[in-house]
């Protein structure tokens, strides 16, 4: 009782669910797997110290619970703001649709289940009532009466599970980590960097990635048309067409497949996140490589913390932009060679 009393201290509960145990928020529907919250919590490393489990006394009052769970964010009302507020309302909405599903289903079962007692209590008395039925046969009629009731009974059931299970399937209600996962696939830069915020992992190793120099997180940019999905953690990963794979993570740039798009995009991603911090390099040759060719043609401005890689850089820009100035002279000087001189000005013959 030790252990119920100092749970209700906290505003919480526990209560046997299934194989284990779960621990409740006082006054709230609330409640998580104890054993989530540590393995001292599952069910038999708590009766081995406790023994079996008994329900809270309910014989004497109980004080006014020191403290009380309050729903919300990990991240705090000032993170989420009005982001949190829309998905209580979709929350609030999806509930109220299962729940109107659920209660007219409900009500089909129960008039179903009245109508089949009142056409076995109607057989059973037209069985009774018969006079010309031997008192052999009537026992053997009643009997198998009996077993059909309870077979459909038990049909009728397992068929009301089924249709339970179904209207949940199709009413799903989402919660928090789910509402922010569709709204960063959806190109919600807030939702990202929440996501990003509830999960701090480090950085890969021995992999082709973009960071900046400072090692800062930068901001939270989403290329809604290329995003093949958003992971738990915020990793944004995108798919190309000419096969690249890039994820866009809350501590680098990973790419995961190397072609000419995925080189782009990450530089792209890393200027739109990191602004005009250098960025630093980490990964195989060939990753460098094609990050070179990509920012010395100039479609992205980036500056390099490697001085080889800003070095090369450099050199193609400058190779690239001689390249250019060759093919805007050539139109002129094609013209030049193929025009005809006018002819000389000839005087009278003499």
């Amino acid at each position: 009782m030790a252990f119920h009393d100092r749970l209700h201290d906290l505003g919480l509960t526990l209560k046997p669910r299934g194989a284990g145990f779960v621990i409740g928020a006082l006054g709230s529907d609330a409640h998580v797997k104890a054993s989530s919250v540590h393995r001292s919590l599952s069910l038999k490393m708590l009766t081995d110290r406790l023994g079996d489990y008994e329900r809270p006394s309910t014989s004497k009052a109980r004080p006014e619970p020191g403290l009380r769970y309050q729903a919300g964010p990990v991240q705090g009302e000032r993170a989420s703001g009005e982001l949190y507020k829309r998905f209580q309302m979709q929350r609030e909405a999806a509930m109220a649709a299962r729940e109107q599903a659920l209660a007219a289903l409900r009500e089909a079962h129960g008039t179903y289940a009245q109508q089949l007692a009142a056409h076995y209590r109607s057989e059973r008395c037209r069985l009774m009532q018969t006079a010309s039925i031997a008192p052999s046969l009537r026992k053997q009629l009643l009997d198998q009466l009996a077993v059909a009731r309870t077979r459909t009974g038990a049909e009728r059931r397992e068929l009301a599970r089924d249709q339970r299970a179904k209207v949940r399937l199709a009413h799903p209600v989402p919660n928090w980590l789910g509402f922010l996962e569709h709204e960063a696939a959806r190109g919600g830069e807030q939702a990202l960097a929440l996501l990003r915020g509830r999960n701090r992992q480090g950085r890969s190793i021995n992999t082709d990635t973009l960071t900046s120099v400072e090692r800062t997180d930068g901001g939270h940019v989403v290329y809604q048309p290329l995003v093949t999905s958003v992971g738990k953690t915020g990793d944004v990963i995108y798919a190309l067409r000419d096969g690249g794979r890039v994820t866009d993570r809350a501590c680098e740039i990973r790419t995961d497949r190397l072609t000419p798009g995925a080189a782009f995009l990450a530089l792209s991603l890393a200027t739109d996140r990191y602004g005009v911090q250098p960025l630093a390099v980490t990964g195989s040759e060939a990753f460098k490589a094609a990050l070179i060719d990509v920012a010395g043609a100039r479609w992205v401005k980036v500056t390099f913390s490697d001085p080889i890689m800003e070095r090369a850089r450099l050199d193609a820009g400058a190779a690239a932009s001689r390249t250019k100035d060759r093919s805007n002279d050539a139109p002129r000087r094609t013209h030049e060679l193929h025009t005809p001189k006018p002819p000389e000005r000839q005087g009278p013959e003499r």
